[in-house]
């Protein structure tokens, strides 16, 4: 876990240019930036993300992945000395970045927030603002690079997403076995090429966290979601009884939340929670996300034993699509309320 946290902090401590080079397209999810800007009147999440498709490995779209995929994979340190001699360069000065600006974009939690100088902004996040930055000194970033172990971090992130695909593969067999159902029902409805995803989050501190967040409320469309928190700063809630609760982090350990998809194949039974991110004042905070998925464009539905007189059906089949998924949540609507019946 901890090779992952540096692979994650090594991208987004990397220069502007190099991160430009993972930049999204702006009708796609895929690739480094913020969320897709449906409509005026959307809320802008306060945060960086890479998003990557990790598995079937067929389907990963290398242009998207850090430089290279080998130097990802391998925590980004195949000719780590020669990059790194150019971030520290830029660290060590005052870097003036023009933001994207969503001009058109009449957010609750956005408009207000163009200040012109934050100091020791330890990224670049993509917001409607104009941003300074600074290093904290030459050594930190030095530590981080030679910090890793080359042969310790070799494929880190396809060794990392086979642990997680493992994880959800006990994780669904369990939930199977709690609702006395034949274990492997829900992963029958997987198909042969479960698809996984990742997304690397950094949120930047603000001075107005009572004005933002980092992600706007929502449910995972996902049948499992493993997360790994950052280390020291909380920031994720859920909505529980109408009451925001905190999530707390465990040290070396993982938070496993349920998605719709698994509602969906429930019936209902386990219910995806609605949660959202809130911003430090002070600190970054970096997480990493894998969302375990069925294959893609595959027909998912209620488990048949969990549906009689007494339980009815309560939901559709349904054929997930990511960008569906996608819209809905940048519309600040839930996906899975237009499955009901």
């Amino acid at each position: 876990m901890e090779k992952v946290r540096e692979v994650s902090s090594l991208f987004f401590r990397s220069s502007v240019e190099e991160k430009k080079k993972c930049l999204r397209a702006d009708d796609d999810v895929e690739g480094y930036g913020n969320g897709m800007v449906l409509s005026d009147q959307q809320t802008i999440d306060w945060n960086d993300r890479l998003y990557l498709t990790v598995l079937p490995k067929h389907q990963q779209r290398l242009q998207f992945w850090p430089q290279n995929p080998s130097r990802f994979r391998t925590g980004l340190l195949w000719g780590c000395n020669i990059h790194f001699t150019g971030i520290i360069d830029e660290y060590n000065s005052k870097v003036h970045v023009n933001r994207l600006k969503f001009d058109k974009v009449t957010s609750q939690h956005a408009t207000s927030l163009r200040p012109k100088d934050r100091r020791n902004l330890p990224g670049d996040h993509v917001s409607p603002v104009k941003t300074v930055w600074t290093c904290q000194s030459k050594s930190v970033c030095l530590l981080r690079c030679l910090g890793l172990d080359m042969n310790q971090a070799m494929e880190v992130l396809d060794e990392y997403s086979s642990k997680i695909e493992l994880i959800n593969e006990v994780v669904l067999k369990a939930l199977a076995r709690s609702l006395n159902l034949e274990e492997n029902c829900f992963l029958n409805q997987y198909g042969t090429n479960s698809s996984m995803n990742a997304r690397f989050n950094y949120y930047p501190p603000c001075e107005w966290p009572d004005k933002v967040l980092g992600v706007k409320p929502n449910a995972d469309a996902s049948a499992i979601t493993v997360l790994l928190q950052d280390k020291e700063v909380e920031g994720l809630q859920i909505l529980k009884d109408d009451q925001w609760v905190g999530v707390p982090i465990v040290r070396d350990a993982l938070t496993i939340n349920v998605g719709d998809l698994m509602e969906i194949m429930s019936n209902g039974i386990f219910k995806s929670p609605v949660h959202r991110v809130l911003i430090n004042s002070e600190n970054e905070r970096m997480t990493v996300a894998m969302f375990c998925m069925p294959q893609t464009e595959r027909d998912i539905g209620p488990v048949d034993e969990l549906i009689s007189d007494e339980t009815p059906r309560l939901y559709k089949n349904v054929t997930f699509t990511l960008d569906f998924f996608s819209k809905n949540y940048q519309q600040g609507r839930r996906a899975i309320d237009a499955w009901k019946i």
